[in-house]
């Protein structure tokens, strides 16, 4: 924050990161300055001071003296100044380095406070190299929402949300599906009193997670809302905060213009769309066409009487046949992950094009007999396959014994060997 404030530029990067890693993005993006966690190991790059965290008050003195000083410079910082880099997510390999600007935050804080009459008091665990922390804590401060900055270690998050008592929580999936086996497993009398009694909307996005679980909220008089962005574009879109609904179903937030183009990708126009990649003409003129618009890379529909979007895939993701058939492997996944013994699932294509899909099982499955799990879910796909067209029918089944790998940001990885 105070580095926004002074119309500095930002680069927020993930702690588990290598040395090499690390160093290459800062060489990258040409950084002066390096803040660092005492468990995270030091670059050693030319130009580039590493400060430890822990030591930040001993910066204080010094800072305190160029506020006093007249020398200050106290000018507006102009809109189109750079505010925030930030690396994609990269599923299938290395990120491109996104620039958002002063204006694009702006905006982004403003879009997301709208229609929220409860937000005084919420937390904050999200990640600081993921795009929605930066919208989420900008928007709670527009607003002048209390802030509980959280950890992510389950048991003292609960905790401490049962001190704080917030009315919202922002989650990435992975907690929200650890806060739904707690009360489904740890909370017989059906109650938040483990939120702090007060609780009355937890946001989410980034990753799938199924509407059972919106469900299981809502009985308990807590919508989910699911939050729809790219690092590009920020938060552009989220499920209604009025109502519960399918959380797929969401609605573009005010300054965001949304369609689909004649292939189904959707496409953003916005002050919250970046102006480019860093360094990177080429690949920035790939994402925008001529009008503006911004290609999200994303399938969906969008339903002209109200608006509404739902996002069906990701073009990148799609099996090809040589046939000229495609199937949307989230469009499957979105109806395996219901079933009641599947924990998480990845479709995928093989060599001899056909459909597959990777299975690990729930814990309460995971203690069947192999031979009875294996046969309870190829029925169950059995019965998908039946409802399905013939190049969409799954015809290999493989379960794994492992959680399935998923890059830093929680989404999976799609490529399989």
């Amino acid at each position: 924050m105070t580095a926004l404030c002074e119309g500095l530029t930002t680069i927020a990067l993930d702690p588990s990161l290598n040395k090499q890693e690390i160093e290459e993005r800062l060489q990258k993006t040409s950084a002066s300055a390096i803040f660092l966690g005492d468990d995270v190991p030091e670059p050693h790059l030319d130009g580039v001071k590493c400060y430890r965290i822990s030591k930040l008050p001993e910066l204080m003195p010094s800072g305190r003296k160029i506020l006093r000083s007249e020398s200050k410079d106290n000018k507006p910082i102009p809109p189109e100044k750079e505010a925030l880099i930030l690396f994609t997510s990269g599923t299938t390999g290395y990120g491109k380095a996104v620039s958002l600007t002063q204006g694009n935050l702006i905006s982004s804080a403003r879009s997301f406070s709208t229609d929220i009459e409860w937000y005084e008091r919420g937390n904050q665990s999200l990640p600081l190299y993921h795009i929605a922390m930066h919208q989420i804590l900008l928007g709670q401060l527009y607003m002048g929402s209390e802030i509980l900055i959280t950890t992510t270690q389950f048991d003292t998050m609960l905790r401490d949300f049962q001190a704080f008592r917030p009315k919202v929580l922002h989650l990435v999936p992975r907690l929200l599906n650890l806060l739904h086996v707690y009360l489904t497993y740890n909370n017989p009398e059906n109650s938040i009193d483990c939120f702090g009694g007060a609780l009355k909307a937890i946001f989410s996005g980034a990753s799938s997670y199924s509407e059972g679980i919106v469900d299981a909220f809502y009985k308990l008089g807590i919508i989910v809302v699911n939050f729809y962005g790219l690092t590009e574009t920020i938060g552009v879109a989220r499920s209604s905060v009025k109502k519960p609904g399918h959380s797929y179903t969401m609605y573009p937030l005010p300054e965001i213009e949304l369609k689909v183009d004649k292939n189904n990708e959707i496409l953003v126009r916005s002050p919250m769309v970046f102006a480019g990649y860093l360094d990177d003409q080429e690949a920035t003129a790939q994402v925008f066409d001529d009008e503006g618009w911004f290609h999200t890379g994303d399938l969906g529909h969008i339903i002209p009487t109200d608006g509404s979007l739902t996002i069906t895939g990701r073009i990148k993701n799609l099996i090809l046949f040589s046939n000229g058939e495609n199937v949307s492997p989230e469009e499957l996944e979105s109806k395996i992950s219901l079933f009641p013994l599947v924990k998480e699932c990845l479709v995928f294509g093989e060599p001899n094009e056909t459909i597959a899909v990777k299975i690990f099982p729930t814990e309460e499955a995971r203690d069947m007999d192999p031979t009875a799990l294996n046969q309870v879910i190829q029925e169950q796909i059995d019965a998908l396959n039946a409802t399905n067209s013939d190049y969409k029918k799954i015809e290999k089944i493989y379960i794994s014994s492992t959680p399935l790998e998923r890059n830093n940001m929680g989404k999976l990885k799609r490529a399989l060997t």
